[in-house]
């Protein structure tokens, strides 16, 4: 990944998903401090396109709900024999069709309280 193809599916992939959020919602975006993230170009495009982005810590990885996401993933794919690259890529895409919509949602209403969390915690960890 680099800062132009995030930008693309920016373009692509974030815009078409929020035209499905209804228009009066308050939107604000997310994404963690990968380099890709961070770069000028990734800056730029977020600012055209008008998006409110969460300003971020770095020592605040327990707000990321897909960092919890990506978390019960890994649990549930070590509970499974896997040998070979493809078996991985196979209970990966299994595990991940299965993610439960609900938990997603209840990820994200999470917000609130991880961030409150985090501030009393002075950004460290608080899980």
């Amino acid at each position: 990944m680099n800062g132009q193809l995030y930008c693309d599916v920016l373009q692509k992939e974030l815009k078409q998903s929020m035209t499905k959020i209804p228009k009066k919602t308050e939107i604000i975006f997310q994404q963690d401090l990968a380099p890709w993230h961070t770069s000028n170009t990734v800056k730029d495009k977020t600012a055209k396109l008008k998006l409110k982005v969460f300003g971020w810590s770095p020592k605040c990885l327990d707000l990321k709900p897909t960092a919890i996401l990506w978390s019960i993933l890994d649990k549930k794919l070590a509970s499974k024999p896997i040998y070979f690259k493809g078996a991985l890529i196979n209970c990966l895409q299994e595990e991940w069709d299965n993610i439960d919509i609900d938990l997603c949602i209840k990820l994200v209403e999470s917000m609130p309280e991880r961030i409150r969390k985090c501030l009393k915690a002075k950004g460290g960890h608080f899980l």
